[in-house]
């Protein structure tokens, strides 16, 4: 509303203005063009070069702040020859004031209210000027002039419609009538000095009680704006440190109570030179603004905004400080999950507050024979164990909530449990992530774990009852397996490493699915493994371990020989050929490699579209003209090579210039990031395309992130949404029942979509 009114005002001065140029430029016709004394034009002419030294070497505001001061001036200067001809002066003096606004302020639109405003403050001037003939030319009327044009001035800002405090126009009439007397003494003062051979004393006493006065004049106005510094910093630091989620909020009513400002608001970087900017922590700065064309902040503006956002700084330092106490009261030192109490806090909370419908899923898991790994490895591995278990439940955040029950055993929560077998879909889950092996100093550690479980459905039961449940489901189940008492698995990573190659690797493959039309791309060959006594490997471990032992070749072409067999099968059962994608190491990708030459044998030969992914674990920095050279040979036998987990860190921006890549694959950081990592993923896809480049997004896993991805205008995508990796079995059982479809081939389970079963 005030932005309309505010308009409405700026149109009304200008066309007054306007009106008002028109009026002077008619008398031309009658009374012609005034003729300017030479004194006038050199005073004149001063008065520019002052503004134009000002504009150069001064803050532009400030130089902006004088135009008015300056206009008016060089009026009441040509007031003096033409006291009673002032009007035919204006239209060139109001083009001069035009002008300067548009230089010093900006856009015609913004500076063209402000300049119309010291027009019609000259309009007051040419009024008065011929009126004040009191027997003291010419002072009487330059001063009376120029007290008119400030009055005039000062009243049609503080009229104008906006963010003007009434403070501020009190403060512009009690200076501009401080003005008045001021000057009304200078003319005394002139007078005396007339008659100052009869009686000097007259003179000496008014111009010391002049001086005197213009120094309590200018205190005043000093001693004004340091009580309102004061009076904002001590109604702030009354309640310093602030409310840790009001913080920013505080800081601009506190801002706005006591700065003029248009805007005030809380961004990432610093204004332009003509706001007031303070940092208030990392990457958040507070910006005041005021309108184009508006006088500047004082210094004592800058000195209240800047004790203003120290507060601030420290409010949010107290904030951190608090919430670090905060967590490291509720949360497990060693493991990094929350303390058993605080869990519990939590059960209650959401079994007292969860919906009419909602079950819970509570479970009590413990460590199987972990004393024994204590007594064997020393209780320096056993918390490196713990450690490492821990981190791997708090993972499974948000499905799981865990605590640290105590010693070997946690405690978890789970929200919207369809069922008992969901439950247990869960548990063996998270049997299987504890199961993975842990290594440590070169050692390797697997245990597993007993997993009590209940699922709660009634409201009215209260957490203790439902741990008490899932603790006596515990016991049950560690009673019913009757296991005696076997030595923990440690295994080294040599031996690890020959086992695999001796027994073998196992594949898995994720589907990719292209975005448009619901269908099949092909899949990515995924390292898997396992030991009888170890049960399933983590598959990073994994590879470590057989790039740390110089094997990664040998378990590469053993994962590639079976991919491309199970690939062959399934392009032959759907009639078409599929894509097949295969990940290296960045060590693995060199000109004289014989897994590269295999490779390269086995493209002539099987009918599958070979693609290679270079990961981002190896740092290709050193990219030079053999790797260009070997790309360039893989394309020539009809092998793409593609860019794995792009934006899960280092650059390979220069790569994407230097080769025309087959495919780029988008890390899944880029879905789970927030607001900031979607904003950025959609310029990533941008780029991409732009450089017509075929895109993947891994990860997707709800019917949410697809909507997004196609509307970003990725190509293809991996994810649980579709289906999860499988066995080669279970995707030649899933092509023969579905052909590449996968539109037919999905049912929904709460917010994800996984394939059905194959018959």
């Amino acid at each position: 509303m005030s932005v309309s009114r505010r308009s409405l005002y700026d149109a009304l001065v200008s066309v007054g203005a306007l009106a008002a140029v028109a009026v002077g430029a008619a008398a031309w016709s009658q009374d012609g063009v005034p003729h300017v004394s030479t004194y006038a034009l050199i005073t004149l002419g001063g008065a520019a070069v002052l503004a134009l030294i000002a504009g150069a070497f001064v803050r532009e505001s400030t130089a902006r702040d004088a135009t008015p001061v300056i206009a008016g001036v060089c009026l009441a200067i040509l007031g003096i020859d033409h006291s009673a001809d002032l009007l035919r002066v204006l239209p060139p003096w109001a083009i001069a004031v035009v002008v300067g606004y548009r230089v010093l302020v900006g856009p015609f639109i913004s500076s063209l209210p402000r300049a119309a405003v010291v027009v019609l403050a000259g309009v007051v001037l040419t009024v008065i000027v011929p009126l004040a003939d009191w027997g003291h030319a010419p002072y009487d009327r330059v001063v009376a002039g120029l007290v008119a044009f400030a009055l005039a001035h000062a009243l049609l800002e503080w009229l104008r419609p906006g963010d003007r405090a009434s403070a501020f126009g009190r403060r512009a009439f009690v200076l501009a009538c401080a003005g008045v007397v001021y000057a009304a003494g200078l003319v005394l003062v002139v007078e005396q000095i007339k008659d100052f051979s009869d009686d000097p004393w007259p003179a000496v006493a008014v111009s010391a009680i002049i001086g005197l006065g213009g120094v309590a004049v200018a205190q005043f106005g000093r001693i004004a704006m340091l009580a309102r510094v004061t009076e904002a910093l001590t109604e702030a630091s009354i309640t310093t440190p602030w409310p840790a989620d009001l913080i920013d909020d505080t800081l601009i009513r506190l801002v706005s109570d006591h700065v003029r400002a248009a805007d005030i608001s809380v961004e990432a970087r610093s204004g332009g030179p003509d706001t007031l900017s303070e940092q208030i922590h990392s990457g958040s700065v507070l910006v005041i603004r005021r309108e184009p064309g508006d006088v500047s902040f004082s210094r004592y503006d800058a000195r209240l905004v800047a004790g203003l956002a120290a507060m601030a700084r420290a409010s949010h330092a107290q904030a951190a400080r608090e919430s670090q106490l905060r967590v490291a009261t509720v949360t497990d030192e060693l493991t990094g999950l929350w303390e058993y109490e605080h869990w519990r806090d939590e059960l209650r909370d959401v079994s007292r507050t969860r919906g009419g419908r909602e079950r819970i899923g509570v479970v009590f898991l413990d460590l199987d024979h972990f004393k024994q790994v204590n007594t064997e490895f020393g209780h320096l591995r056993a918390d490196q164990l713990l450690t490492a278990i821990g981190g791997r439940l708090q993972d499974q955040s948000p499905q799981w909530r865990f605590g640290r029950f105590g010693g070997d055993e946690f405690v978890g929560l789970a929200r919207n449990v369809r069922d008992e077998a969901h439950l247990d879909d869960l548990c063996r889950g998270l049997a299987a992530i504890v199961r993975q092996p842990v290594e440590t100093d070169g050692l390797t550690i697997s245990v597993t774990a007993s997993i009590g479980r209940v699922l709660s459905a009634v409201r009215t039961e209260t957490a203790d009852v439902i741990l008490a449940r899932a603790e006596k489901d515990l016991r049950e189940r560690k009673a019913a397996r009757h296991f005696p008492m076997a030595p923990i698995v440690e295994v080294n990573e040599e031996e690890i490493i020959r086992r695999l190659i001796d027994h073998g690797v196992d594949v898995a493959y994720q589907p990719i699915i292209d975005v448009k039309s619901l269908e099949l791309v092909g899949w990515e060959a995924l390292l898997r493994g396992s030991l009888p006594l170890l049960g399933t490997l983590n598959p990073e471990e994994l590879v470590g371990s057989a790039v740390r032992a110089g094997v990664m070749d040998i378990v590469t072409r053993q994962l590639a020989k079976q991919a491309i067999s199970t690939s062959a099968e399934a392009a032959r059962r759907v009639n078409r050929r599929l894509s097949l994608s295969i990940n290296l190491e960045q060590e693995q990708f060199r000109p004289d490699s014989p897994l590269i030459a295999w490779v390269i044998e086995q493209a002539g030969i099987a009918p599958v579209d070979l693609v290679l992914e270079l990961t981002e674990r190896g740092s290709i920095d050193h990219w030079d003209t053999a790797e260009d050279g070997l790309a360039t040979l893989l394309e020539e036998h009809g092998i793409g090579l593609a860019l794995d987990d792009f934006g899960a860190g280092g650059n390979r921006i220069p790569l994407l210039v230097r080769r025309d890549w087959h495919t780029v694959k988008l890390d899944r950081s880029f879905l789970l990031g927030g607001a900031r990592a979607l904003t950025l993923l959609g310029h990533t896809v941008r780029m991409l395309r732009s450089l017509d480049l075929t895109v993947v997004m891994e990860g997707v896993e709800t019917a949410e992130q697809l909507a997004l991805v196609e509307g970003l205008g990725v190509d293809h995508v991996q994810g649980h949404y579709f289906a999860p990796a499988g066995t080669a079995e279970e995707v030649l059982a899933f092509i023969d029942r579905y052909g590449v479809d996968f539109s037919q081939a999905r049912t929904r389970e709460g917010d994800v979509m996984t394939p059905r079963s194959p018959a």
